[in-house]
């Protein structure tokens, strides 16, 4: 076996997918060690709750399953049989810096981290940052609140901030997710619209310490973006003046996907809507503007929270509907999820007059589902909604499925590539 041309060994390990495989598999011969370490540590967790795992993988694992594997490097036959990935987070970090520092070219193969560590402990830092800076061929990036963990930008420790402007500055990286972090500095997500394909921001909270990156942006093409930032403009107008800058709308010219999170600021959608195909609208109150005109998109989907009868979200579905098509006019697909609180107020409440809404729905060629879901209210609304929109119910392109789950929010991984 040790006489195989490489290329066989690498489509054979490119098709072994299980841990325990590839453990068995590093035994076979020499040859077989390089490309096993490669998969084992290509998705990298470094967690107190592997439960968290943003990239829905195999995570690298314990070290009683690598053992065999490292075994075959010099220095780490010695960490056998312990737990890298444990779910106490007390000794991950340790045993992981320890191994990188005696074998550093492991770190190389890591292309999705994720970290969900608290990072305002500066214990942390002192064995993170140059773990991180081990790691140059990063390619997604995922950072998650944990238990109180905020930024704190100012109280990080020089080489802490050196370590992850660096990793964010890799030629490599092209995914960022930052998932119910606060006090996250502005400077950096504005390098990361700028910069990346793929960005998911769940944040609250901005820092506008300055932030002075070692390198500029990549210039990639952002295709999906995620904003779930509860902000109002009024309160936070730097923020806002970032967020709509020239700089960023530029950057999602050519963007494919938006998920947004609208409370009054509707530029988020304005400005970044021009050109996405699928577009996700999460509000409070069912959306009162127009959409912005955009021939590409094909697919929209809002999920209200609305703080009334959702009566009166019928009411405002009725009025959004003859809008779209000068908005999308060859939209596919209208998704239309709506929870909140509830109240028997069906029968006494008047619509407005449904013939323009129904006639738009009929305007658009290429439409081939109307799909809602809506909460305990659902046979009430249905029924009002299916006399309001009878040619749209003739034509079959109105469904309310029951087996739909409600939008997990908070799920990163719907929105990064595989």
């Amino acid at each position: 076996m040790s006489n195989l041309p490489q290329e066989l060994v690498d489509m054979v390990i490119d098709n072994v997918d299980l841990p325990k495989d590839l453990k068995a598999l590093a035994l076979v011969s020499r040859p077989f060690v390089a490309g096993t370490q490669a998969r084992i540590f290509r998705h990298l967790t470094l967690s107190s709750d592997t439960g968290t795992d943003l990239f829905k993988r195999e995570s690298s694992g314990t070290l009683s399953r690598l053992s065999a594997i490292l075994s075959q490097s010099q220095h780490l036959g010695a960490y056998a049989g312990t737990d890298l990935f444990k779910r106490e987070s007390s000794g991950t970090l340790p045993r992981l810096s320890a191994i990188l520092s005696q074998s550093p070219h492991l770190g190389a193969y890591v292309r999705d981290l994720h970290i969900n560590l608290d990072l305002g402990r500066s214990d942390i830092h002192v064995l993170l940052a140059p773990t991180l800076q081990l790691l140059r061929g990063v390619s997604r990036t995922a950072i998650t609140y944990i238990r109180g963990c905020h930024w704190s930008w100012s109280s990080w420790t020089d080489e802490m901030r050196a370590a992850l402007i660096n990793l964010l500055c890799l030629p490599s990286m092209r995914s960022l997710a930052l998932d119910r972090c606060t006090d996250v500095p502005a400077a950096i997500i504005r390098h990361a619209m700028a910069s990346y394909e793929e960005v998911v921001l769940k944040v609250s909270g901005i820092d506008f310490h300055p932030v002075e990156f070692v390198r500029p942006g990549h210039g990639k093409s952002l295709k999906r973006l995620v904003l779930l930032i509860a902000y109002r403009a009024e309160d936070n107008l730097d923020f806002h003046d970032l967020m709509v800058s020239a700089e960023l709308t530029a950057s999602s010219a050519h963007l494919k996907h938006l998920d947004v999170e609208v409370l009054d600021d509707v530029d988020l959608i304005t400005k970044h809507a021009v050109s996405v195909e699928n577009l996700t609208i999460n509000c409070y109150s069912f959306p009162e503007f127009a959409l912005p005109a955009n021939p590409a998109l094909r697919s929209v989907t809002i999920n209200a929270h609305p703080r009334m009868e959702v009566v009166y979200t019928l009411r405002e579905v009725i009025r959004f509907i003859p809008r779209l098509p000068s908005a999308a006019p060859e939209l596919e697909f209208l998704a239309i999820s709506i929870c909140g609180i509830v109240r028997n107020v069906w029968r006494s409440a008047t619509l407005p007059p449904s013939s323009d809404a129904d006639d738009a729905l009929m305007e658009l060629p290429n439409l081939r589902n109307i799909r809602f879901s809506v909460g305990c209210e659902a046979p009430e609304f249905e029924e009002r909604l299916r006399a309001a929109l009878p040619r749209t119910v003739a034509a079959g392109l109105l469904s309310f499925p029951t087996d739909i789950e409600p939008p997990d929010r908070w799920d990163t991984t719907a929105f990064f590539s595989q």
